[in-house]
């Protein structure tokens, strides 16, 4: 059954570990970049483990082929969008992700309420983000240039 005080408490431990330079070395060495591990940590409270050393363009190739994953095949729309913060609201992992040439970009859809994104001109749900800029509680247009793609787990352990 999913759990909203479980998914804050893996979000609020691997935001902790990931977002203060803890892996410094790890992230200069060029072989992680912060995302996926954060995503892979997030993922490893809920007993899915396909992610540990991927980075975040193989962590969404196994996303669109895991069939433990919903709607990853689909751009994000405005009732993907709703569907999103719904889940997250749950209890449920939701990650939010977009393949780049060098590497990609994956985070985590947070409980809370929508915000609306001047940006997109619609509402978004609101993601914790590790990278380039290490955030919580913003929309996902803070993490993303473009509309993501966004999956669901649909195991809960």
């Amino acid at each position: 059954m999913a759990s909203v005080p479980k998914l804050l408490d893996a979000i609020g431990q691997s935001y902790d570990v990931y977002s203060h330079g803890t892996f410094e070395k790890v992230r200069a060495s060029g072989v992680a970049t912060y995302c996926n591990l954060f995503v892979s940590g997030i993922c490893g409270f809920y007993k899915y483990d396909k992610f540990l050393g991927l980075l975040a363009n193989d962590i969404i190739e196994v996303i669109e082929n895991d069939k433990e994953w919903d709607d990853s095949k689909n751009p994000v729309l405005t009732k993907g969008m709703g569907k999103a913060q719904h889940f997250a609201n749950q209890g449920c992992v939701v990650l939010a992700y977009s393949k780049g040439e060098e590497h990609g970009h994956v985070c985590i859809i947070r409980p809370g309420l929508m915000v609306y994104s001047n940006k997109w001109k619609m509402w978004v749900p609101k993601c914790v983000s590790i990278g380039k800029n290490n955030f919580t509680g913003k929309g996902i247009n803070w993490a993303f240039s473009d509309r993501p793609h966004i999956a669901f787990l649909v195991r809960i352990i």
